[in-house]
C-alpha cells in the first residue's frame, strides 16, 4: 500500500498545479509520442489523433495494464476504428477504479487526408477523476496532430495535446503539450522513431522507439523515454486478423508496468520502406519461341550476348516471324556456328 499511497497522493496534490489528467499508456505499443508515429491499433489515438487516418481498414482492441505493478491502479481500455466517407474515425474508452480512486476517459477522433502523403486528425475527450478526500473533477480536452510523408519511408509528425482544455483550479485540466516526431522505415518490417514533447508544466521529454518484425506474424518493440529514464519492451503475435501483445515498462523509482492487448481486424499501419527490394527474376526456361522471345531470353543463350540478341529482335521486327531457325542466317552476325547454338535453345512456332 505504500507505493499506492505515494502515487495517488502525488497525483492528487499536483492536480491543481500541473493539471489533473496526464496521458496514460493504453497499449504495449504506446510508450510515448515516438511510438505513436507508427500506430498498430486504434488505441494509438490516445497520443496521435491522426492515427485513424493512417490505419488500414478497421480494427478493434482491448487492453489492460497494471501501472508500476500495482493491481489497485489496474486500467482497462477499449478502442476501435473504421473509415467513413474517406475519413478515418476512431473511439476509445478507458478507465481505472479502486477504493478511493477512479479515472475514466472517453475520446473520439477523426482524421482526414487533405492531400497525398499528409494526414491531419483531431480528437475530443471527456474525462472524470475522483479521489477520496479531494472530490471529483471533470474535464473536456481537444487534441490535434499532423503526420506527413515527405518521401517514401520517411515520416514526420507533430501536434498539440490539450490544444483546448477546460479549467481546473485555475489551470488547464489537460496540460498543454507540444510534440514533434520523426521516423524512418529503412527495411520492410523495421521502423525507428524519435520524438520530443514539451509539457506545459513539467518541461521537455525525449523518446525513441523501434519496432522490428524478424518473422511474419511476430513483432518486437523497444523504447526509451528520458527524465527519468524509462525503458519499454513489447512483443506481439499476429494470427490472421487476430493479434496478442504484451509490454513491460521500467521506472527508476517505482515498480515495472505490465500491459496486455488483444486486437482483431486489419488495422495495423504497414508503411513502405525507403526502397522496395527488387524481386529476383525467374530463370529463363528453354526452349523459347524465337518469334515471341524477349531480349533477356535471347541474351541468356550462351555465346549470344546483348548485341546479337538486339540484332535478332531488330531483324524480326523488320521482316516478321520466321518459320524455321535457318532464316536467322540472314541476321547480321549470325553464322552457321551461332545457328547451331540457337537450335539447342530456340524453336520457330
Amino acid at each position: 500500500m505504500g507505493k499506492l499511497f505515494v502515487t495517488v497522493a502525488l497525483f492528487a496534490g499536483a492536480s491543481a498545479l500541473y493539471g489533473a489528467f496526464e496521458p496514460c499508456v493504453e497499449s504495449p505499443w504506446l510508450s510515448g509520442f515516438a511510438a505513436a508515429l507508427f500506430p498498430r491499433a486504434a488505441s494509438a489515438l490516445a497520443l496521435n489523433p491522426a492515427a485513424p487516418g493512417m490505419l488500414d481498414h478497421w480494427g478493434f482492441s482491448v487492453s489492460a495494464s497494471r501501472p508500476f505493478g500495482l493491481s489497485q491502479l489496474g486500467r482497462l481500455a477499449v478502442a476501435g476504428n473504421t473509415e467513413v466517407s474517406g475519413a478515418g474515425v476512431g473511439a476509445l474508452a478507458s478507465g481505472t477504479s479502486s477504493s478511493g480512486y477512479s479515472e475514466f476517459t472517453l475520446a473520439a477522433a477523426a482524421a482526414f487526408r487533405p492531400c497525398r502523403g499528409l494526414v491531419a486528425g483531431v480528437s475530443l475527450s471527456a474525462r472524470r477523476l475522483f479521489i477520496t478526500g479531494f472530490g471529483a473533477a471533470g474535464a473536456v480536452g481537444l487534441d490535434a496532430a499532423v503526420v506527413a510523408r515527405p518521401a517514401q519511408g520517411v515520416y514526420l509528425g507533430g501536434g498539440c495535446r490539450g490544444l483546448y482544455s477546460s479549467g481546473l483550479g485555475g489551470t488547464n485540466a489537460v496540460p498543454r503539450t507540444l510534440f514533434a516526431s520523426a521516423g524512418v522505415v529503412p527495411l520492410q518490417g523495421l521502423n525507428i522513431a524519435i520524438a520530443a514533447a514539451f509539457h506545459q508544466y513539467t518541461g521537455a521529454e525525449y523518446g525513441v522507439h523501434s519496432c522490428f518484425s524478424p518473422h511474419p506474424g511476430l513483432m518486437l518493440g523497444v523504447g526509451c523515454l528520458s527524465d527519468p529514464a524509462r525503458l519499454s519492451f513489447s512483443v506481439g503475435i499476429d494470427v490472421g486478423k487476430a493479434s496478442v501483445s504484451y509490454g513491460y515498462g521500467t521506472h527508476p523509482d517505482l515498480g515495472g508496468s505490465h500491459l496486455g492487448e488483444v486486437a482483431w481486424g486489419s488495422a495495423a499501419f504497414s508503411p513502405a520502406p525507403l526502397s522496395q527490394p527488387v524481386p529476383p527474376e525467374a530463370p529463363v526456361v528453354f526452349p523459347v519461341n524465337v518469334n515471341t522471345a524477349s531480349i533477356r531470353e535471347l541474351d541468356a543463350i550462351p555465346g549470344i550476348g546483348p548485341a546479337k540478341a538486339s540484332a535478332i529482335l531488330q531483324w524480326l521486327s523488320e521482316h516478321g516471324p520466321v518459320e524455321s531457325l535457318e532464316e536467322l542466317l540472314a541476321v547480321p552476325g549470325i553464322g552457321p556456328s551461332t545457328l547451331e547454338t540457337l537450335n539447342r535453345y530456340l524453336t520457330a512456332e
